[in-house]
């Protein structure tokens, strides 16, 4: 139904003519005619319909997300001051349409400023920026995504000259049913696809929701502004700004902006960027970050260039004398004061103690003499020196703790300010098995969870390249990462704390961290046990701490508000096995369960995967008494052997499934494990834990290929499309697993709680990842945590499940593989080394 002039509407709003229309709708100016005198009001008309294929049909669930867009759209402007969108007054239902009644703003809209041939000024730009950037920092916070910023969706107020964001019926998540046929994966309901063409990225042509897309269409509409550029020539492949295809699809436009500094060109540059995960500004906050660091000296030089465009020649030479005067003055008596970041170095430096900022080396079997000469010249602050030979470790090894340690040294060495975590790790655990080859378990567990922190450390150091040409230099080697930029031209340091595993020596390192004021985070610890024996301490000195292995149920009923955890819970890992099991192609099912009792993973694994069989009542799957708990840690007391001849001789139970559930650090039962799956032989199906994806699967030896399916937060194999797998190789020259990408989630986590902190706090921090808002893209999909808003507070990931991996035997050894894959694709991509 198309409205004209005089239409009534909702009774009592009369149309004064159209002021729009696109793939929402129409929009009107009405007069409100319940009010004396009748105010004007933009009302907005929708129809009622999804689409789907080509198909015009009702849905009343749309309805319900029409409603409630509207209603998180009146609660934003509401509960906010000074936030410039337009009030939402209305909203009703007449006929098949659904109308939104929102506050009119009389003015203008920017493109009658923003014109082909015109280029605008760097202070208009910034102006523009700022005042959008401020808006979009309130409508994020609230995980809006606005998705259609435009000149013409941008009003400045004729009454104050303020700018006002328009529009916000692009920034609804209603969806379109869209097949994707790139994946081949139909009936997927992607977010719709929003965009104008010309101002809209790439990812979100393809129903891609990411808060950084509106910061690329304002910086597209800002590089219009300040070239001139129509936006036929921004679309055009064969006209100025050309793309440059071959340097990661970066428009090539800064020659165009003569009138325009450097630095202002490079902010510009970063929001545009073609990759919005790795290149472009990932908040809104870093923009602005930026903008506030634009110097003085430039605002100056602003100011003076457009004096000396409006003044006459004599008073223009009196002030740039008097000018050049007060500087002489102010660099002759040293008024301008170096900075002195790091001169609270957050490095006790005390050795021994279990914790090292790069002072000492906690790896029990390192050997390296140049990573022993960093350490010392770490120790006495010779900090040049201790740089040196870290490379060179570095270089020789491509050790993580090497690769932290390098990173603090190089902090120190340029006097960059930096924001500190803490990574608690079993470093120096022994494990109390007789096997040789699992002597030192906890030094070949830390180095998995070294990596992914390491990783995420480097990548925000990478990112003052972009202000810090010695740092460029000397990270120069690792620009295929992504860069995390933290704010302020602040790098990470990261202090390492080693737990032993040990309770005692669990609670002196913790109390430690928590004395440090420096520290803004933990990330830790692995074993639950570990967990529990020091979340009281961390507690109290409001520290937030994201685990990322502690897996037990009992963690999601502590108290406090302070504990995360990006890593599934023992209960969706049992979920994910249980329904493997019902799945299974076997019309009887009777299960062995082997585990340690001494473990709080293990136990609690076992238990929730007894509580889900018996609630699934599936007749067909059964644990008898006899089978249910073999102690695979009782050295004294187990014997593969008798365990394989007991279960192999019943005729009445036919064991068919074991359920191998060994833990990650605490016994033998890792090794026990290995040997059960040598003696099963491939007879039977055998689910297994996390743990045993980590564990020297290479070393089983089997006639026949083993039948191993077991549970992991993630997999190398399940994430074929990610750069972190190419990235995670050409850093460490080596494929990494579960418990690295789980380690570079609960940094990635701290970060982005750090950067949406204008001064970075320990109780910010824990606000910020209690936000109800809060939400990062990981390498294992998006972070968000069960926080105040939920049912019950508890700090568990959203949203995540384990996935399931198999034992695939190639011609000389084993790896484990997604189960999504077949026998063909994983010897391509496993055996033939292709990844």
């Amino acid at each position: 139904m198309c409205l004209h002039e005089n239409n009534i509407v909702g009774e009592h709003y009369r149309v004064i003519k159209q002021l729009g229309a696109g793939g929402f709708g129409v929009t009107y100016t009405a007069y409100d005619e319940q009010q004396s005198p009748p105010p004007i009001v933009v009302l907005k008309q929708i129809k009622i319909i999804e689409t789907d294929s080509s198909d015009a049909i009702r849905d009343a669930s749309y309805l319900q997300k029409l409603e409630a867009e509207a209603n998180i759209l009146r609660e934003l402007v509401e509960g906010t001051e000074n936030l410039f969108i337009p009030r939402v007054f209305d909203c009703f239902i007449e006929g098949d349409y659904y109308y939104i009644v929102q506050e009119y703003i009389e003015g203008h809209d920017l493109s009658q400023e923003i014109l082909p041939g015109e280029p605008i000024t760097e202070e208009q730009a910034i102006s523009i920026l700022r005042e959008i950037l401020d808006i979009l920092k309130v409508v994020h916070q609230r995980n809006i995504v606005h998705r259609d910023i435009k000149p013409a969706n941008i009003v400045r107020r004729e009454s104050d000259q303020r700018l006002f964001l328009i529009d916000f019926g692009a920034f609804t998540e209603l969806g379109t049913r869209h097949t994707d046929t790139l994946n081949n994966a139909p009936n997927v309901t992607l977010t719709r696809i929003m965009y104008c063409n010309g101002y809209s990225p790439n990812e979100q042509r393809w129903g891609i929701r990411s808060l950084n897309s509106d910061i690329y269409a304002l910086g597209i509409m800002l590089m219009q502004g300040v070239t001139g550029f129509s936006l036929l020539a921004i679309c055009s492949p064969n006209r100025p700004p050309r793309m440059d295809l071959n340097n990661r699809c970066r428009y090539i436009w800064q020659e165009y902006a003569p009138q325009i500094s450097p630095k202002t060109k490079k902010i510009i540059s970063r929001m545009i960027e073609y990759d919005y995960q790795r290149d472009r500004y990932q908040s809104v906050t870093a923009v602005l970050q930026d903008i506030n660091r634009i110097s003085w000296w430039q605002k100056i030089s602003l100011w003076l260039n457009n004096f000396l465009t409006q003044n006459n020649r004599n008073t223009k030479l009196i002030i740039i004398t008097l000018l050049a005067c007060l500087a002489a003055i102010i660099f002759n008596n040293k008024y301008i004061i170096p900075p002195q970041a790091n001169s609270n170095n957050p490095c006790s430096l005390k050795l021994k103690d279990g914790i090292s900022c790069g002072e000492e080396i906690l790896n029990p079997s390192s050997r390296d003499p140049d990573r022993k000469r960093a350490a010392e010249a770490f120790s006495k602050k010779e900090y040049i020196e201790a740089l040196k030979y870290f490379k060179v470790a570095w270089q020789d090894s491509h050790d993580p703790e090497t690769l932290i340690y390098l990173n603090n040294a190089l902090l120190d060495v340029y006097k960059i300010e930096a924001e500190t975590i803490a990574i608690a790790v079993p470093y120096s655990y022994i494990s109390p098995t007789t096997n040789k080859k699992d002597k030192l378990r906890g030094s070949v567990i830390t180095k998995d969870f070294l990596r992914g922190v390491a990783q995420a450390q480097t990548e925000v150091n990478l990112s003052l390249s972009n202000f810090n040409p010695e740092i460029a230099e000397q990270l120069n080697k690792y620009s295929f990462l992504s860069d995390i930029y933290m704010g302020h031209n602040k790098g990470l340091r990261v202090i390492i704390a080693d737990d032993a595993n040990k309770k005692e020596k669990a609670r002196e390192i913790a109390n430690q961290i928590a004395d440090n004021k420096d520290v803004i985070g933990l990330i830790g610890h692995y074993a639950s046990a570990r967990t529990i024996d020091t979340l009281s301490i961390y507690n109290r000195a409001n520290l937030a701490q994201i685990s990322y292995g502690s897996t037990t149920r009992s963690l999601s009923n502590r108290t406090g508000n302070n504990f995360f955890r990006v890593v599934p819970t023992t209960e969706e890992e049992a979920a994910v096995m249980e329904n493997y099991i019902n799945n299974y192609d076997l019309e009887e099912k009777t299960i062995a369960i082997f585990y340690n009792p001494g473990s709080d993973y293990s136990k609690d694994l076992r238990k929730a995967l007894i509580d889900k069989i018996e609630a699934s009542n599936n007749l067909n799957v059964s644990i008898p008494d006899d089978y249910n708990q073999f102690d695979i840690a009782d050295h004294e007391n187990f014997s593969t052997k008798l365990a394989m001849s007991k279960i192999n001789s019943d005729t009445k139970n036919e064991i068919n499934i074991f359920l191998l559930l060994p833990d990650g650090l605490t016994s033998n039962a890792l090794a026990k494990a290995i040997e059960i799956i040598e003696a099963d032989n491939g007879q039977r199906l055998i689910l297994g834990g996390n743990p045993l994806v980590n564990s020297k699967v290479k070393d089983i030896k089997t006639d026949q290929p083993a039948n191993l399916i077991v549970s992991t937060p993630w997999h190398s194999t399940e994430n074929l499309a990610r750069d972190f797998n190419q990235q995670t190789l050409d850093l460490w020259n080596d494929r990494v697993n579960g418990n690295t990408a789980m380690a570079y989630d609960a940094t990635i986590a701290i970060i982005e709680a750090i950067k949406r902190q204008d001064n970075p706090t320990r109780q910010g921090t824990i606000n910020e990842l209690n936000n109800p808002h809060f939400s990062v893209d990981g390498v294992t999909g998006e972070i968000r945590f069960n926080t105040s808003t939920d049912k019950e507070r508890n700090g568990d990931r959203k949203n995540f499940s384990p996935k399931l991996v198999r034992l695939f035997k190639c011609e000389d050894d084993n790896h484990f593989v997604s189960i999504s894959l077949d026998d063909t694709q994983a010897e391509d991509l496993i055996c033939q080394a292709e990844f």
